[in-house]
């Protein structure tokens, strides 16, 4: 429904040029970094479980509506169903989701070297993460894209959370469930792509 909101907005009001890096730029966030940061800070384990496990569901949807919504308006790529098929398969966020899934739901867990290995790196790999997005900050870059990047902002930041929220409220999430679901409804991309 985010994606949606967002689209039709960039209809009424993007020139149809920008409609597509309007509407991935307004709903499309950056959970894998931040949506997850801040449940882990917020909900600890369980935030982290949780947050996980919806990062996973997210990844797929973001990646692939992304993915059609820039191929429709990119005077480069082809739009046809089979092309826009192709490059959603070819993602290698989505192979990566599909590649792991098994071993999740089976519980097939990494030799206890290779696990510690990697814990190693994934400990480093979320601080890393925050400083690079802190650093490639530009208020130049932001005063440049002008207001469609400001729009966009607003209704990631705040319109589609809002929205996203009183909608989960209403069907009954409470807590930590609409808590996670909050953060990762407001959590922005680090840069966004005007």
């Amino acid at each position: 429904m985010s994606f949606a909101l967002a689209w039709g907005w960039a209809i009424l009001r993007c020139k149809r040029e920008d409609r597509g890096i309007y509407t991935q730029g307004a709903f499309r966030g950056n959970n894998g970094v931040i949506g997850l940061a801040l449940a882990a800070s917020m909900y600890g384990d369980y935030g982290i479980s949780l947050g996980a496990v919806l990062a996973a569901l997210v990844i797929l949807f973001y990646n692939t509506l992304s993915t059609i919504v820039l191929a429709v308006y990119s005077p480069v790529i082809k739009s046809d169903p089979w092309s826009i098929f192709k490059s959603v398969v070819a993602n290698p966020l989505i192979i990566s989701v599909f590649l792991a899934a098994p071993f999740a739901y089976f519980q097939i867990g990494l030799p206890g070297w290779l696990e510690k290995s990697m814990q190693y790196l994934a400990d480093t790999t979320l601080p890393l993460a925050l400083i690079c997005i802190g650093g490639t900050l530009s208020l130049a870059a932001l005063r440049k894209s002008g207001s469609m990047a400001l729009s966009a902002s607003v209704m990631k930041m705040v319109w589609l959370p809002v929205i996203a929220t009183l909608g989960a409220w209403l069907l009954g999430f409470r807590g930590a469930e609409l808590g996670i679901l909050f953060l990762y409804f407001g959590a922005r991309r680090q840069r966004p792509v005007m």
